[in-house]
Formats: structure tokens, C-alpha cells, sequence
């Protein structure tokens, strides 16, 4: 048959006219399916799944148009249908593809106009994916997760801009989870992926912005370079993921400090370890920072860490290890914070340090008000200078600040338990029990194996008037100590009077009043002995005359504040909180929930 011939024989069995219907049709069936789908949780498995049936189902439907005609009597071989059969066929064909054009053209306006309206919530989010290591040395993987987290809290320093945290996004890619369905969890719009190589003295990074709402790739590049031009290329990258993300705000992005690029490299391998939490790998660390320290004496990220390996090196060391190396170590922590202190005063970590040190260990709440208030100017969106200021609202009865920080934090970190136990402390002493027991609840279900999680759970139940339910969170509690002082609670408000004493003898004879003052203050008032709850609380005073009385904001000890000698405690903790100044820049965001909170208040009075 001559080509001619063919191509007139396609023409009159119709074969174009359905070849493009069916391709008309299918677009418009795959839209339907990737924008039903992800409702009901499904992900994108069936929008490829009905791709393929339908690639696959092409060349068959153009088989059968050249073989059959439909007739009102169905299907019949070509050869025995009437002419005006075929001309009747050929004026349906032309209608239908004629309505599917114009529902396609109708979607794709709806979609550009209507549909792209999204959320609010989403439109100025992005999660920084890992970077993948296609170097070929393995080892090299802590390289582009190091490169990942640089552009990361580069971009997290945007006002207004909602950047998913490191560990909330590594989670997710542990479990398997594709990167439209983590975009999807973590409830933002942008996606930035990459890749980067380094051989020798040459390093190539590779990236590529995603808008999720609708697949489309807003930008890619790559950048190849001198291993020392490190720095300008993450600077250039998140200058054009910035450009890219049409921000409405005005984004003044300082560029990112500047290293020795071996130190820089060794100071990336020491951190992905400490990220790890593995004990093992503190030694390695250890040794890392101190090679980085070598090559460049003021590399103020380097002695963070470092300081941060002494202070877990003397955790464990304290509750058992050589006296010599604890002094050893202690004097090394002293040392490292004053060094980063001379070197880089106004340092966000060097002032965040110093604010752990006033709360911590030498209870000077202006102090400690004042260093936050620096770090947070510095770095007033990270949470290493927003966690210590939470510790501080707490101790000042603040919770409405710690709430707003937490709630900041948790938004940013969805899959971080500590986020939503923090939450669920501040929720705790501000009275808002039953939001407690929801941020308890969904820390546990991060981390349910954590031995703390289930005792607080336990507690905001137990003040949110459930002992019932407080016992089972307390019987998974594995640490038997706080296990038995919250069971001797509950098991008191349920009336089990025997359960209640053999809970509470047990826990008495795990710990004494002085080696858990708090804790028997705590069972002492809340089963009704007010006498012995006092007694423990002017030890405690008696004990520590300059140290910090935060039991006072205790919501379990709080039963004790109708008696008399309650208001004599709380002023005597007043002037250690008098005159403490504590007005930090805090983000845009943290502002309006304090604002909002502020403004609430009235209606629960």
C-alpha cells in the first residue's frame, strides 16, 4: 500500500480522529486523578498507574478504530458498515474531541487562575531535601548532607519564609518516603533537591527548585568550582532560590561566613556526627573539632561543638567516671566558653552558651536575659538561640512566651518529640492541660520509647482530671521511680486507697526526701499532706538560698496556693526575677502569637 494510500486509508477509518480523542481524553483523566488522589491520602501511585494503563491502551484503541466501526448495533468490522455509518461516526468524533478541547482548556484556565490560589500556609514554605553524594568515595556523605544544612539555615534566616527543619525531613527519607509524599506531610509548597560531587581540589553542586503544588521545576543549575569557592556557590544558590520563591518581602540575606575550607570540611564531618547522637562517635568528633581548631583558632561554629562534646562527655563522666578527667573536663568547658566569648562576643552561640551558663549554673536570670537577647539578634529564627529563651520564660513564669516559641519551633520541626515535649511543658504551666495532652501525645507518638515522655503525658492527664487514663500512661512509663510517684497520684484521685499506698511505698523505697525533694513534695501535696509538702519546700529553700525556686510555677504544687504560707514562698522567689529585663527581637511570627495570646486573654477571664 503507497504511503498516500495509507494515510487516506487512516483518515477515512477514523483513525486520527480516535488517536486524538483518546489522547484528549486521557490528559484530561490523568489531571482528574492527580488532583482526587492526594485527598484521600493515595499519594501519586495512581496518577502513574493510570499513566501506563493509558500508554499502554494507545496503540490497541488505534488497532481496534482501523479494524471496527461502532454502529447503534455496536461494534462491526470496518468492511461492513455503510458509508453513511462512517459519516455519522466522523460528526460524533469531531464533537467529542471538539468538548474534550474545550474541558481541557477550561481545566487549564481553572488551574492557572483559580487552582493555584494555595493555602496561605503553603506559599512561602520550602523543605531542603538531602543532597545526594555522587562522589566516589562513600565516605564523602557527610559532605552534601553538611552542603544541605548550610543552604538550610541560610534560608531559614528569611522573615516570613517557613523552612522544615534537618531532622524532621531525614526521618521521613529514612522511612522510605518519596519527596512528593514528605512535601506532602511536612505541608510545604517548595522543594529544593540536589546532588553535589567533590574530587580533589574540584567540588560540583547541582540543584533544582520544585513548586509541589502542581510538579512544576521553577529552576536548576549547576555549579562547578574551586573546592575553596564553597561558600560563594551556597550563596549564589540561596540567592536564586530566594529570587525564585518571588517573596513578597524585602530579603536583605547576609552571605554565609567564610572558613578555611579543610577546617570547614572536618568542622561538617564532626557535626553530622554529633547529629547522630551515637556516643560512640564522641571521641571522633572530638578529635575532628580540635583539627578544625588547629587550622583556624577562631572558627566559633567549631568551638560550639566542641564545647558541646565536653558538656556530653561530663554527663557521663559525672555519674561515674575518673575524678581527673571530670575536673579535666569541666576545665575544659570554662575555658572554651570564655575563649568564644573573647573572640566573638556578639556571636549568636558564643551569647547562647553564655545564657545556659547564667540559668543554668549560676541562676543570674538579667544575665542570662541579656546574652538571649543578643543571640536572638543574631540569629533570631534557630533554635539554638530560641531554646534557651524558653528555659528562661519558664523560670520567669512566662509560658505564654515559651508557648509561642514551641508552637514557632514545632511548625518548623513537626517530627521533633522534644519540640512537642517543650510545647507540652509551657502548655503545662500555663494551665492549658488538655493542650498538653495533645502535644505529650504527639511527641510519644515520635518517640514512644522515650523514658520521660509517657510520665509527663501522665501528669497533664492527671491535671486534666482523666486518672484513669494518667495510670495506663504512667505503667508504660519505664523508669520505676517516676512510675510509682505517678501511679501513687492517680491511683489516690481514683479512691484505690491500697493501690495508691503500695505505689506509694514502692516509690519510697526507690528514693528519699533528699535525694527527690520535688517529687515528694509533689505526692505530699496532691494526696493532702500540705504540712509535709511545706517542710520539703523550706528545705529546699534552705538548701539553695541563691538558687532558683521554679517550683513555684509547679502546676502540680499549685494545690498548695490557697495556704497561708504559699504567698511567702513565691515573694521570696520575686526579687531573684525582679527588674529582669527580658524583651528579645523575637521572629514576625512569634510576635503575633504573643500578640494573640494577649489579646485572648480577656474573653478566658
Amino acid at each position: 500500500m503507497a504511503g498516500g494510500s495509507l494515510f487516506s486509508e487512516l483518515k477515512r477509518r477514523n483513525v486520527f480522529r480516535v488517536g486524538a480523542a483518546y489522547l484528549v481524553g486521557s490528559w484530561l483523566l490523568i489531571q482528574v486523578v492527580e488532583t482526587i488522589a492526594p485527598l484521600f491520602g493515595l499519594g501519586d501511585g495512581p496518577a502513574k498507574i493510570t499513566v501506563v494503563v493509558l500508554a499502554i491502551g494507545f496503540v490497541p484503541v488505534l488497532i481496534l478504530s482501523w479494524v471496527f466501526e461502532w454502529t447503534p448495533e455496536g461494534f462491526q468490522r470496518e468492511e461492513d458498515v455503510s458509508a453513511e455509518t462512517r459519516r455519522t461516526n466522523k460528526d460524533s468524533l469531531h464533537r467529542a474531541i471538539t468538548v474534550l478541547l474545550v474541558l481541557a482548556v477550561v481545566y487549564f484556565a481553572a488551574d492557572k487562575f483559580w487552582f493555584r490560589a494555595a493555602p496561605v500556609a503553603l506559599e512561602q514554605s520550602i523543605a531542603v531535601m538531602s543532597f545526594v553524594n555522587t562522589s566516589t568515595d562513600p565516605d564523602k556523605e557527610y559532605f552534601s548532607a553538611g552542603v544541605s544544612d548550610a543552604l538550610l539555615n541560610l534560608l531559614a534566616r528569611i522573615e516570613g519564609l517557613r523552612v522544615i527543619a534537618r531532622p524532621s525531613i531525614v526521618a521521613l527519607e529514612s522511612a522510605g518516603l518519596g519527596v512528593a509524599e514528605i512535601a506532602q506531610q511536612l505541608n510545604v509548597r517548595h522543594v529544593l533537591q540536589g546532588t553535589v560531587w567533590w574530587a580533589g581540589d574540584r567540588i560540583r553542586i547541582s540543584v533544582q527548585l520544585t513548586d509541589m503544588s502542581d510538579d512544576e521545576h521553577l529552576w536548576s543549575d549547576s555549579y562547578e568550582r574551586q573546592f575553596e569557592n564553597i561558600f560563594s556557590i551556597q550563596d549564589e544558590v540561596a540567592a536564586r532560590v530566594i529570587e525564585e520563591l518571588k517573596l513578597a518581602i524585602d530579603v536583605g540575606l547576609e552571605p554565609i561566613d567564610r572558613h578555611n575550607p579543610e577546617a570547614y570540611a572536618l568542622y561538617l564531618r564532626a557535626d553530622q556526627l554529633l547529629k547522630t547522637n551515637d556516643p560512640s562517635f564522641i571521641n571522633t568528633a572530638e578529635d575532628l573539632l580540635e583539627q578544625a581548631l588547629e587550622l583556624e583558632p577562631g572558627y566559633v561554629d567549631a568551638m560550639f561543638n566542641l564545647h558541646l562534646v565536653y558538656v556530653r562527655k561530663l554527663r557521663v563522666l559525672e555519674r561515674g567516671g575518673d575524678r581527673d578527667a571530670v575536673m579535666d573536663y569541666r576545665d575544659r568547658r570554662v575555658r572554651m566558653m570564655k575563649e568564644m566569648e573573647r573572640l566573638a562576643p556578639d556571636h549568636a552561640k558564643t551569647n547562647a552558651n553564655l545564657a545556659w551558663e547564667a540559668i543554668e549554673r549560676t541562676g543570674d536570670y538579667a544575665a542570662a536575659a541579656r546574652h538571649i537577647e543578643k543571640a536572638i539578634e543574631a540569629e533570631p529564627r534557630h533554635y539554638d538561640t530560641l531554646l534557651p529563651a524558653t528555659r528562661l520564660a519558664m523560670e520567669l513564669g512566662r509560658p505564654d512566651i515559651a508557648i509561642a516559641i514551641g508552637e514557632f519551633l514545632a511548625s518548623r520541626d513537626p517530627l521533633a518529640y522534644w519540640a512537642h515535649t517543650l510545647l507540652g511543658n509551657a502548655y503545662l504551666q500555663s494551665g492549658r492541660f488538655e493542650d498538653a495532652v495533645r502535644a505529650y501525645r504527639t511527641a510519644a507518638s515520635i518517640t514512644p520509647n522515650s523514658p520521660a515522655i509517657n510520665s509527663s503525658l501522665g501528669f497533664a492527664l492527671l491535671l486534666d482530671g482523666k486518672p484513669e487514663v494518667a495510670v495506663e500512661a504512667f505503667d508504660k512509663t519505664p523508669v520505676a521511680l517516676a512510675r510509682e510517684h505517678g501511679r501513687a497520684m492517680a491511683l489516690s484521685d481514683l479512691g484505690d486507697s491500697a493501690g495508691a499506698a503500695a505505689a506509694q511505698d514502692a516509690f519510697k523505697n526507690l528514693a528519699t526526701e533528699e535525694s527527690a525533694p520535688i517529687e515528694y513534695a509533689q505526692l505530699y501535696a496532691w494526696t493532702g499532706d500540705p504540712d509535709a509538702a511545706f517542710r520539703i519546700l523550706y528545705a529546699i529553700r534552705d538548701a539553695f538560698p541563691d538558687g532558683t525556686h521554679d517550683f513555684i510555677f509547679d502546676p502540680i504544687l499549685q494545690r498548695l496556693s490557697t495556704d497561708p504560707r504559699w504567698q511567702p514562698l513565691v515573694d521570696e522567689y520575686s526579687p531573684m526575677t525582679a527588674g529582669v529585663r527580658f524583651n528579645p527581637k523575637f521572629p514576625s511570627e512569634i510576635l503575633a502569637a504573643l500578640e494573640s495570646a494577649t489579646e485572648r486573654q480577656p474573653d478566658a477571664q
